[in-house]
């Protein structure tokens, strides 16, 4: 699981990273970006 204390932080960057390293070594990484979707969040 990749978290980030903020928008913005690079967590798409470093999980796309985090699945090349991955599939070069043989192994299957499936990324997932989770939605909030309560009526007061906020969703870039």
């Amino acid at each position: 699981m990749v978290l980030g204390t903020s928008s913005g932080a690079g967590k798409s960057l470093m999980t796309a990273a985090l699945c090349r390293v991955l599939q070069r070594r043989g192994q299957q990484a499936l990324p997932f970006k989770g939605q909030n979707m309560s009526n007061n969040a906020w969703v870039d």
